[in-house]
Formats: C-alpha cells, structure tokens, sequence
C-alpha cells in the first residue's frame, strides 16, 4: 500500500459540483463550505451548514472513482462554536445504494 495522500477536499482537486448536502441554511452556507481551512469571504461562512438541525442531515463527496478513504479530518465552523460531535461513514458505487463503513461490527 502507498502512502495515504489528500484526496482534494482542501487543495480544489474535488470541484464544488462533486460536493452535495442534505440541506444548506443558504446560499453562503453551501456545501462547498465544508473544506477543510475554507476561510469565511465574501459573505461566505466558513462551513457548511445544514437548513435543519437533526441526524438526518449529510454531506456527500463524490469522488468520481473507487477511492480508498483511510481518514477523516473535520473541524467546526471557523469563529463560532458550531460543529459535529459524531457522524458515521458511508460509501456508494452506484450513488443510490449506500452502505456503512463498520469496524468489527460497529460503525465508523
């Protein structure tokens, strides 16, 4: 196995229109916030956020090919005490049909 290496969410590699969400609380909120260091500009926050504040909520990146994802960085929004405590995994090959990651039988 090579050395794990950024799959783009940070670098601009992965375009805006491979990154979809539940909901966004507005235009300045898009799930295209939701890069990691994104910096607040122009009006823009510095995360993504949802319309609604339930577990139903989800960002979706899609990485356009069979990708082996072997961490996560997350970090709140920038400025505010707004962030996820928990969230699980999941992957999709077709984009319908989604399955969780699990670890010995829990999930990730």
């Amino acid at each position: 196995c090579s050395k794990p290496k950024e799959l783009g969410m940070r670098n601009g590699l992965i375009s805006d229109s491979q990154i979809s969400a539940s909901s966004q609380w507005d235009s300045n909120h898009s799930p295209s916030n939701s890069r990691l260091f994104y910096a607040p500009h122009n009006g823009r926050t510095g995360a993504w956020s949802s319309k609604i504040n339930n577990v139903n909520q989800w960002l979706q990146i899609n990485f356009e090919r069979l990708t082996a994802i072997v961490g996560v960085s997350t970090q709140g929004r920038a400025g505010y005490t707004q962030f996820v405590k928990s969230y699980t995994l999941s992957y999709s090959q077709d984009g319908s049909t989604f399955h969780f990651y699990t670890s010995n039988g829990h999930l990730k």
